[in-house]
């Protein structure tokens, strides 16, 4: 970020009497009505703990992490890498909170459109997520950055009246208080890294708790949501995913037998788990093509039967 530049924010996709509403209801909301809104990286730089297992870096803050309303901004500086530059910044007054992605870093959000422009709020990840390049490939979701639109921040939560705003969830209901995680896309030495941050969020007041975030070291990598630990099954299911380009089903066998043989000569596998892995590879429906049906209405795709039971971290 240039010397002295400011991030912008202000009111988006409300009518003109909530507006109006709002401004009277609440006359020091410096987040949404002030502009400029000073929210630079000189805010509080979160200190953390480093944990490396595999090629997963995780932190976990040294003092707890609050954010919610409060009289004045509350600016905590996320250096999500370690390389002490700023990645994002959690940003929190009276009026709500938001998440600002910084430079060209990026986190997944929905956008919606009105007539007063676009309304961004944060996705809630449930765990398990996968985080990375297909992130956005059919669920609605897209990357966000500040060159995406003149506010440059995302909404968490709103506590204003009449404008309340909640971040978008993965699934569950938006009335529950929620345990859930952020994506997060960012350059880390010139590449491309993924990750996620760790929130609690309450339902019912933009306000909650920073627990952690954690990201794939691996450029272009995908990582899952609460994931920090690669384990010696995600790398094999990666090496050859029950849904990738297979011809047939014989294909996807084959490429599993070479895996598995590639383990084994590391050591990081037993001549045991290799069978297992492998009988389950051959009784699976992977890379087979679903028989044509004479009433198509509806055909499911093949399932992925292979269990990968060995949970021990990768070296």
């Amino acid at each position: 970020m240039s010397p002295g530049k400011e991030i912008h924010c202000g009111v988006r996709g409300a009518s003109l009497a909530l507006l109006l509403l709002a401004i009277t209801a609440c006359a020091d909301c410096p987040c949404f009505f002030t502009s400029p809104f000073p929210c630079d990286p000189a805010g509080q730089s979160v200190v953390a703990n480093w944990k490396t297992n595999g090629t997963i870096n995780s932190a976990t803050p040294v003092q707890a992490v609050y954010y919610g309303p409060g009289g004045d901004a509350i600016r905590h500086n996320l250096d999500v890498d370690g390389d002490g530059v700023g990645d994002y910044i959690l940003c929190s007054d009276t009026s709500g909170a938001n998440i600002i992605p910084l430079g060209s870093n990026s986190l997944l959000v929905t956008r919606s459109y009105d007539d007063f422009g676009p309304n961004t709020g944060v996705v809630l990840l449930n765990a398990g997520f996968i985080i990375g390049p297909d992130s956005t490939s059919s669920n609605g979701f897209q990357w966000f950055d500040r060159q995406l639109d003149i506010y440059g921040y995302a909404v968490l939560g709103s506590n204003l009246r009449g404008l309340e705003q909640p971040a978008s969830i993965s699934s569950g209901s938006p009335t529950s208080d929620i345990d859930a995680y952020i994506g997060v896309r960012f350059d880390s030495a010139g590449k491309t890294r993924y990750g996620w941050i760790h929130i609690f969020k309450y339902a019912t007041v933009a306000a909650g708790q920073l627990f952690g975030w954690a990201y794939e070291t691996r450029a272009n990598s995908p990582i899952k949501a609460g994931q920090v630990v690669v384990t010696i099954g995600d790398r094999i299911e990666e090496l050859c995913p029950c849904d990738g380009p297979w011809r047939n089903h014989g294909e996807y066998v084959t490429r599993m037998i070479v895996v598995l043989a590639q383990f084994q000569r590391q050591r990081l596998i037993t001549p045991t788990e290799a069978r297992a892995i492998l009988k389950e590879a051959v009784q699976s429906d992977c890379g087979k093509r679903p028989k044509p049906h004479p009433h198509p209405p509806i055909v499911d795709g093949p399932r992925c039967l292979v269990p990968l039971p060995v949970k021990r971290a990768v070296p």
